[in-house]
């Protein structure tokens, strides 16, 4: 796991940044750690798109996404001992997409880098491959106070049941218990989607605490262990 990497992304990066074309530590950081020999990346209307170059969409393909901007005035990680300690929302997930990026074999993931997703205008509904009639639906990475003291990740706005994942370290919230975020915004504008989250104790219970959260390494390990595979379980 490289620590430094997740430290660069626990930087500020406020709403916006992206849509008004601004440089940031942390969207370098992102897309210096894509091998441009396997992928293409265009950045535009807000977003970060990663595509393999083998991406036929002409054939069923998924997406999956991870916010990039925060609301901390001040960002922090720190590594004490086997915990990770920082302003998590969303820094987690956007390394567990770098992980998936890295390794995994499939070519008919599009991966999404999205800005705005903290005013509730997330930049994703922006992409036009969601609206090809080869896009199935839309995996929503994100951090989540709910159950952290016993499960490792939950599944979360899951409206359309297109959840798959059998393991009990994985919560099933209801739709209207459920945080709201990138899925739950798609949701209302028709685009299938769901959240998978990865369970962090954090300050006050607040995502946002200024304060950060707490997570222990072997969770966050296991929880990107189970992310890859659920995408590799997706039958296109």
């Amino acid at each position: 796991m490289n620590y430094e990497l997740i430290k660069n992304l626990t930087t500020k990066c406020p709403s916006g940044t992206l849509i008004n074309g601004q440089d940031n530590f942390k969207i370098s950081s992102i897309i210096n750690e894509i091998d441009k020999s396997e992928y293409n990346i265009s950045v535009e209307n807000g977003y970060i798109l990663v595509t393999n170059k083998f991406f036929d969409n002409q054939k069923k393909f998924i997406s999956l996404s991870s916010h990039i901007d925060n609301v901390y005035n001040n960002c922090f990680c720190n590594i004490d001992n086997e915990f990770l300690r920082g302003t998590f929302d969303n820094s987690l997930t956007n390394y567990a997409m770098l992980d998936c990026i890295r390794n995994l074999k499939q070519k008919q993931i599009i991966y999404i880098f999205t800005d705005n997703e903290e005013l509730n205008n997330s930049t994703i509904i922006n992409v036009s491959l969601l609206k090809n009639n080869n896009f199935l639906f839309n995996v929503c990475l994100d951090v989540t106070p709910y159950c952290h003291y016993t499960h490792v990740a939950t599944i979360e706005n899951d409206y359309y049941g297109l959840n798959k994942i059998k393991n009990k370290k994985v919560a099933y919230i209801q739709p209207y218990q459920s945080m709201n975020d990138e899925s739950n915004f798609l949701q209302t504008k028709n685009v299938k989607s769901f959240s998978f989250c990865v369970t962090c104790d954090f300050s006050e219970n607040r995502c946002h605490s200024e304060n950060g959260g707490i997570i222990s390494i072997k969770k966050y390990k296991a929880y990107i262990k189970m992310l890859k595979k659920l995408l590799n379980d997706i039958i296109f």
